[in-house]
């Protein structure tokens, strides 16, 4: 079934066989059971649905929904909000000029170059981002996370699989069993894994990072007023490098281990190889190390 060059609102409707939307002034609803769909140069919105088949999408004027169950999906050059929805194939989205919603359940999910902002979720299979204008959401169970450049907050729940994040307005990160590193971070960064090391590379924003089997390394920019710090975790150990100017009240603990500084700190009560309290330069911002199995170092960046 093709249709070339066409005006007006487009309505195609397949059982087995391939569908080929090449030029539409107008919208194009496509509709197939078993055969490819290739869709591109349309003025209006696309509508796919297809159940076993590869689905390319190309220059969609307002927009695009894209729903599959067993083939692979392409949508590049997206004129508005797009959807997408996949159970068995990878899904590669490029271009969109508004916001994105992408889930898929095995299959590799890429989105590049959205203008809004991405919510992205996979069961299996790993999901790559990169030049989001606004937020980001990504929710995988099974596959690693690798985001790079976002313009607000990139939020990501994980389960199995390393989280990799570079140039983000913040980050939310909540994983199971799994590293987490992310570098470039403007705003705040909040971090929780249980199995795996942290790594946190030139944050602006407050840090609040909690781990339960796995080392934490934090470099902090600690820039514009008081930008609080807690690192927790049970079996590793701690490193945080700040800038020499900084004002803290600081609080660190370890079971198994030793506490080391660069910084001069005025010391409040009773301290010990272990345990410290007191202040760095005048004081007054929160930095909380809590450890029990592991050295931690406070050094000069």
């Amino acid at each position: 079934l093709i249709v070339r060059n066409g005006k007006g609102n487009q309505s195609l409707e397949n059982s087995f066989g391939a569908v080929e939307v090449a030029g539409n002034e107008g919208d194009v609803t496509v509709s197939s059971g078993n055969g490819a769909i290739t869709v591109s140069d349309v003025t209006g919105r696309v509508n796919v649905k297809d159940r076993f088949g590869r689905i390319s999408v190309t220059k969609a004027g307002q927009g695009a929904t894209i729903v599959n169950n067993n083939g692979a999906i392409t949508l590049t050059d997206s004129g508005g909000a797009s959807s997408v929805s996949n159970s068995f194939g990878a899904v590669t989205v490029t271009g969109v000029r508004g916001d994105l919603t992408l889930k898929n359940s095995n299959g590799a999910v890429d989105a590049h170059n959205v203008t809004g902002s991405a919510w992205l979720a996979n069961s299996f299979g790993a999901i790559t981002a990169s030049e989001i204008g606004k937020s980001l959401e990504a929710s995988g169970s099974n596959g690693a996370v690798r985001v790079n450049r976002v313009g607000g907050l990139a939020t990501v729940r994980t389960s199995f699989g390393a989280t990799e994040i570079e140039d983000a307005g913040g980050v939310d990160v909540a994983s199971g069993n799994g590293t987490v590193k992310a570098i470039g971070v403007r705003g705040a960064a909040k971090v929780h894994t249980s199995f795996g090391g942290i790594t946190i590379e030139n944050v602006s924003g407050p840090v609040d990072a909690t781990n339960a089997n796995g080392s934490i390394t934090v470099t902090s920019n600690a820039t514009g007023g008081c930008q609080p710090i807690t690192l927790k975790t049970t079996f590793g150990p701690v490193k945080l490098a700040l800038p020499g100017n900084v004002n803290y009240n600081v609080s660190a603990s370890t079971s198994f281990g030793s506490i080391n500084t660069e910084f001069p700190v005025t010391v409040s009560g009773q301290t010990n190889s272990e345990s410290i309290q007191g202040k760095i330069g005048n004081g007054g911002c929160e930095l909380k190390i809590t450890d029990s199995n592991g050295r931690i170092d406070i050094i000069k960046r």
